[in-house]
């Protein structure tokens, strides 16, 4: 099952690349704001190419909507796609916080299992209720999850071409 090769993948990045998933997750937030600044830029030069088009100045509000109309959809759909990764992110880690929970408990658990899922979003959750640290623990879990997210299905694709990948953590 292809699906869970990536899953593999991404749990594995967090797991043994820690600092370089954290990393990428960040940097990925950095992109986010630039582009939400970008879509804002947009968006204001989208009013001003209306402006200068009511007030008869064609040939200037053309250009401004010409740029703003390939500016608009892109940086659009790129704030939905790393708003969607931030969301998502936590799953990820939640998936490693449920697999060493149930290593504490158990000498051989299975890999990827619903009920480490459940494990460790019912842990993760539980930070995230902590007044005013919950909200930067929910941050920094879905930014790492990001990271994850990113480093896994790179790595995934590369590995999938080459027929390398299995099931990396389950040790």
């Amino acid at each position: 099952m292809i699906g869970k090769k990536y899953i593999s993948s991404m749990v594995y990045e967090v797991q043994n690349k820690f600092a370089i998933t954290a990393a990428v997750g960040f940097i990925s937030l950095a992109v986010l704001i630039v582009f939400v600044i970008i879509l804002i830029f947009a968006v204001t030069v989208l009013v001003i190419g209306f402006t200068l088009i009511a007030k008869g100045e064609t040939a200037g509000g053309t250009i401004l909507l010409a740029l703003s109309t390939i500016m608009v959809p892109i940086s659009s759909v790129i704030i939905a796609t790393l708003s969607t990764m931030i969301y998502s992110g936590k799953i990820i880690v939640a998936l490693l916080i449920g697999f060493m929970v149930m290593k504490k408990f158990k000498s051989n658990p299975a890999y990827l299992s619903k009920s480490q899922l459940f494990i460790g979003l019912f842990i993760s959750y539980l930070l995230f209720a902590i007044p005013y640290l919950g909200t930067l623990i929910f941050l920094i879990i879905s930014l790492i999850g990001v990271g994850a997210i990113i480093l896994g299905i790179k790595n995934c694709h590369k590995e999938l071409g080459d027929g390398k990948i299995k099931d990396q953590v389950g040790v």
